[in-house]
């Protein structure tokens, strides 16, 4: 068993030693040093083998971010100055792991010795330069904003956030961020018109423009039911009633019969003698008995329906302009079915059994339809304001 513990475990050695080489081979250095720095943790006899397989690959790996710093710097791009920290942090990062290890001694007395690269004034240089970069394109940006330029504005906005990776605070880009918001943002006013020639039911216009602004507002839109007070608004969208009818209330009144073949106890077979006839077992020998049974249903359906209709349109606000109108339809119907019988209650069919009622609801008021319309109407108006604003 003892022998057989030691084949194992060199086994398990070879192939760790055998697949590190091959990450640094390929040149995979950082799954090199995170699966050497996993096998030497905590492992009291270190394998010099992978000792020698972690230094190559943190030097290679060390040795291939600075050729790539030097390849972005020496393109004089102050727009690389974010990948040249993203590097900068990657190398602080693997040394900061790598130093737990530290002192870091082979079994037979083999001593890693690892080159660290000064990284916290590096980082700190190029922060700097990333955030003044940054600050200036935000401030470019921000100029071309103040002619009407919403893109421009949102572009200074996601700059004046690349300062604030760097820094927390930097200068006035709170103040600045605000300012780019407020010229970013689009103001959708929400309006309705009724052009159908019919008096809409109180709360009507209520209900259709009461759609969840909440869930309709991000960081660039913002929408509004009523003029926002001193900021201009650059969309108005309207919905424009130019249809309201309510059919008549219809009832409908059937009469019908239902059946079905149900058991109804048992019958007994009997012998030639006239007695029960009897099974192997002495039991008696019966089958069940099956009748037909009726009812007759009387059923009373009801229906009442409201459609508006007309058309949602979208202007710009300061040229009066039509952008786009999309017509609509909204029907709400009522119906309602209902069933008494006379008979035996087993004939009914499932169907009649769930619409079993004495009296039938009342018909709704055109009122009640038309704001349930409103609802659904509401619902529409929200999907196209997602579909066309942006």
């Amino acid at each position: 068993m003892k022998n057989l513990f030691y084949t194992i475990l060199t086994i398990s050695l070879l192939s760790s030693c055998s697949s590190l080489n091959k990450m640094v081979e390929r040149g995979d250095y950082e799954s090199a040093i995170r699966l050497a720095q996993r096998k030497l943790q905590g492992d009291a006899r270190k394998s010099t083998k992978k000792i020698k397989y972690l230094e190559e690959a943190f030097h290679k790996a060390l040795r291939r971010d600075l050729d790539e710093v030097k390849y972005l710097s020496d393109k004089n791009r102050p727009e690389n100055f974010d990948e040249i920290f993203a590097i900068y942090t990657d190398i602080k990062n693997r040394q900061d792991a790598l130093r737990p290890l530290l002192p870091l001694v082979g079994k037979d007395g083999y001593q890693a010795k690892f080159k660290y690269l000064e990284v916290e004034g590096l980082l700190h240089v190029t922060s700097k330069k990333a955030a003044a970069y940054h600050y200036k394109v935000a401030k470019d940006f921000l100029s071309r904003a103040e002619t009407g330029d919403k893109w421009a504005a949102r572009k200074a906005y996601d700059a004046l956030d690349r300062v604030n990776t760097h820094y927390r605070h930097y200068e006035d880009v709170g103040e600045l961020k605000h300012k780019a918001l407020d010229l970013g943002q689009t103001r959708v006013l929400l309006r309705s018109e009724n052009r159908s020639l019919v008096s809409m039911p109180v709360g009507f216009e209520e209900v259709m423009l009461a759609v969840d602004i909440h869930s309709l507002n991000d960081r660039w839109t913002k929408y509004y039911s009523m003029p926002p007070g001193q900021m201009d608004v650059d969309l108005v969208t309207e919905i424009e009633i130019r249809e309201f009818v309510v059919s008549p209330e219809q009832e409908r009144v059937r009469e019908y019969q239902e059946k079905t073949e149900v058991q109804d106890g048992f019958e007994y077979f009997y012998d030639s003698n006239g007695n029960v006839a009897k099974d192997t077992l002495g039991n008696d020998i019966k089958k069940p008995r099956m009748v037909w049974v009726f009812a007759d249903v009387l059923e009373v359906k009801r229906t009442k329906a409201a459609t508006v209709g007309g058309v949602i349109k979208f202007y710009d606000a300061n040229t009066k302009e039509l952008i786009k109108a999309e017509n609509f339809s909204v029907e709400s119907k009522f119906r309602d079915s209902t069933c008494s019988f006379r008979g035996d209650k087993r004939a009914l069919t499932s169907n009649t059994r769930t619409r079993l009622r004495n009296h039938p609801r009342p018909f709704p008021t055109n009122e009640s339809l038309a704001l349930d319309a409103a609802t659904k109407l509401k619902g529409i108006f929200a999907s196209e304001i997602k579909r066309f604003v942006i």
